[in-house]
């Protein structure tokens, strides 16, 4: 029956190893002493069932404690794991080796490069098989697809194993296929050789086999190769010398014997030059330092006609784009980003007319030359102006993805958060693939044409800005050091009305950072049909000049909404951060015309009076009135559906959440620090609580906290009970704890609210 069963090859739990190893053994209990060491040899067989199987085939009826004893220590000797099982497991994995289609065969074999149990990140893994031939496609989306498919089918074989995720997504090897991968490699007539983790010297000449294909000494403790080792291999394609971070020089006699190389990878080490017999290389497809921090120059590209793929990310030292880049006519890949190169010499990014990826992030270059380049798919740089952008804006193809900034190159801390996916903050700009950042960008003085199909836009300290409702509906922006604001309307005759239609239908994330003379928000169009449809992110910081949401506060009463009725119909978040002359976050007409809000936080505006309100509010109207000219933007289903989540700290003048009390069926977490004169939460002010209510969290202080609660005054008797299993205070020591949970109840005539301090939440933005 044992012969019958199937085994899976995808690596167990120790639980479900030890299961297998006992059911194979298909005899009595073991004893105690054999027992811990047979556990023992379950573990070297690292979760592998094949493996697991023949270990305890090997090993069933043995009785002797010192043959157990024997056979473990045996296991743990290099290699003779390997050996033991070529004639019982490897013939099974050779078979499902086999069953691949050539493809697959060769991207498996790739994983096979890397030490063991490393952790292959996909992206780095498509990019091999790509270097390596393995994926030919005419576009390098089409490439990653087909990378992807690859890596998928192999999981799904067992042959690799996913981890990780998201954009961290990896596979790893089982050491057991790894050792079959490398076995079936060696069988052939041109032989790889793999040497991993721990090797101090580079190996002899004899170590070299002439036949040799693919060579990989990664992570290893090498510090230098010398003169002495010049090794003869004529057939070598491949060579990765990644990873060793302790090699910081390599001699110029190293690389003459191999004048096959396709494809050389010294990222990560240490050295200080690549060495010039690296430029005779004629077959040479890929050339990849990038962390090579230690790199100061290279001065050979023009005799590597065939280079396709340039990696310098991350060389810091290197500070003038290397000379003979622009005779590279058949790059498709460079990325510069990381370095200390400044701008992309004119004349140079035209003449890469192949280029698909070009990553160069601070790195200024020119519109009109990267407009040329037409089979361009990711583009990441910065252009010095507006006038670059609107260039590029009118004569670019479409892209997969681009990241662009425009303008200044200054306060890189910020900027190094933003290409990072931070923007410069926590807002996942990493999920965006078409972002645009307008940083420092003082002497703007014509219309800036922007992608129709940009996702994110963030603008950062710009100085005298055009009319930005002629494309975005912003108001007014400007940066310290502008010239005097021109009169209202006189900048809306340089312009004709845009075009109709939603001016961003791609738009998801907007940022707004430290521009003193925004004044208003949204400025509605009558030429505009629709209105950032797609917006789920906004966040403005530091706009000290910012009254309102909108260009003025309509009556609700009002016939015509300030808005099209889809406009902002997404908009999941709104952060408002510092922004001193605010007295309100929305109008109450406007929130309603919010759908799909979510997320409302607020901090360090000092004076803000109420989070969501109106005049109408102020003069006392029913909420009846409110709800019966609900526009249809917002039914009533979802409006009753939403979860409304309210983060509000350190703002002194803060009177009213909101006075309609009909916002109490859409709270469900409400965070408050710092709001010395909030004395009263209206929409909470009843016998029972908010049906989707989760928690209202006050200051990290116990005492200041608790004080602060007790402090409020309720209308009804018996609301304050009602809320109070709903209330926690974060504490710094303690965590979120129940407000019951807290000491007795003190006086609140005690309360001193200049002490209510905050919770958990970010105010670092604030203070920026």
């Amino acid at each position: 029956m044992l012969c019958q069963a199937e085994v899976g090859l995808r690596p167990l739990s120790d639980e479900e190893a030890w299961a297998l190893f006992v059911q194979t053994l298909d005899g009595p209990d073991l004893p105690p002493s054999q027992k811990h060491v047979a556990e023992d040899i379950v573990k070297e067989c690292k979760g592998l069932p094949l493996a697991i199987v023949v270990m305890a085939g090997s090993m069933r009826g043995e009785v002797e404690d010192h043959v157990w004893e024997a056979t473990l220590e045996n296991l743990k000797q290099p290699g003779v794991l390997q050996q033991s099982m070529k004639e019982d497991v490897f013939p099974i994995l050779v078979q499902s080796y086999n069953r691949l289609e050539e493809k697959k065969q060769r991207c498996f074999s790739l994983c096979a490069l890397y030490p063991e149990d490393w952790s292959i990140p996909r992206p780095e893994l498509i990019e091999l098989c790509i270097d390596e031939g393995v994926i030919r496609e005419d576009r390098r989306r089409k490439m990653y697809n087909e990378g992807h498919r690859l890596l998928d089918e192999l999981e799904k074989a067992c042959l690799l194993e996913a981890c990780g995720f998201g954009s961290s997504k990896a596979v790893r090897m089982h050491d057991v296929i790894r050792d079959m991968a490398l076995h079936i490699m060696n069988a052939n007539s041109a032989p790889w050789m793999v040497k991993g983790l721990g090797l101090e010297d580079v190996l002899d000449d004899s170590e070299w086999l002439p036949n040799l294909q693919k060579v990989s000494l990664m992570t290893n403790d090498i510090e230098a190769i010398p003169p002495s080792i010049s090794p003869n291999c004529p057939q070598l394609a491949t060579l990765l010398l990644s990873d060793c971070r302790r090699l910081h020089e390599i001699s110029e006699q190293f690389f003459q014997r191999m004048q096959g190389l396709k494809v050389i990878a010294l990222s990560k080490t240490s050295i200080t030059k690549v060495p010039k017999s690296v430029g005779t290389l004629e077959k040479l497809n890929a050339l990849i330092l990038n962390g090579c921090s230690q790199l100061s120059c290279i001065s050979f590209l023009a005799k590597l006609t065939s280079l396709r793929k340039l990696d310098l990310r991350g060389c810091t030292n290197i500070n003038e784009v290397p000379d003979g880049l622009g005779m590279l006519v058949n790059l498709t890949y460079l990325r510069l980003s990381g370095t200390g190169i400044k701008r992309i010499p004119d004349g140079v990014v035209c003449k890469l007319k192949k280029l698909q990826h070009l990553e160069a992030d601070y790195i200024a270059a020119r519109a009109e030359e990267v407009v040329k380049l037409r089979k361009l798919e990711v583009l990441r740089c910065r252009f010095e102006n507006v006038n670059e952008l609107n260039e590029y804006t009118l004569h670019a193809t479409t892209l997969e993805s681009y990241i662009l900034l425009i303008g200044d190159r200054t306060n890189d801390s910020a900027l190094y958060d933003f290409w990072h996916g931070l923007f410069p903050s926590d807002s996942g700009l990493s999920n965006c693939g078409k972002v645009i950042f307008m940083n420092v960008v003082s002497d703007i003085r014509e219309t800036c044409l922007l992608p129709r199909d940009v996702e994110a836009l963030g603008i950062r300290e710009c100085g005298r800005m055009w009319n930005i409702s002629r494309f975005m509906g912003l108001e007014e922006v400007g940066g310290s050091g502008g010239q005097p604001e021109e009169p209202e309307g006189q900048l809306e005759e340089r312009t004709s009305p845009p075009p109709p239609g939603d001016h961003f239908p791609s738009l998801k994330e907007l940022e707004i950072l430290y521009c003193p003379n925004l004044k208003r928000l949204l400025v509605p169009r009558h030429s505009c049909s629709s209105y950032l449809t797609q917006l789920e992110m906004l966040k403005i910081r530091g706009c000290h000049e910012l009254e309102s949401m909108t260009v003025k506060e309509e009556s609700l009463t009002s016939s015509t909404s300030p808005l099209p009725p889809d406009a902002f119909s997404q908009l999941q978040s709104i952060t408002i951060s510092s922004c001193a002359k605010m007295k309100r976050v929305l109008t109450l007409e406007l929130f309603m015309l919010l759908p799909n809000l979510q997320t409302i936080i607020v901090d360090y505006c000092e004076e803000m009076k109420e989070v969501i309100g109106g005049q109408e509010l102020d003069h006392g109207a029913t909420s009846s009135s409110f709800l019966s000219p609900m526009p249809a933007a917002s039914p009533g289903d979802q409006l009753s559906t939403r979860k409304l989540t309210l983060v509000l700290d350190y703002l002194e003048e803060l009177e009213s959440i909101c006075r309609w009390t009909g916002l109490r069926d859409l709270i469900h977490v409400i965070v408050i620090s710092r709001c010395p004169k909030l004395k009263r939460i209206e929409m909470l002010d009843d016998a029972s609580p908010p049906p989707s209510l989760k928690e209202i969290v006050l200051s990290e202080d116990v005492d200041r906290g608790k004080r602060w609660w007790e402090s409020l005054e309720w209308v009804h008797p018996e609301a304050k009970t009602a809320l109070e299993p709903y209330v926690f205070v974060d504490t710094l020591d303690r965590g979120r704890i129940p407000l019951r949970e807290c000491p007795s109840e003190v006086d609140s005539s005690e309360v001193d609210s200049s002490e209510v301090d905050s919770p958990e939440v970010d105010s670092s933005e604030g203070e920026q």
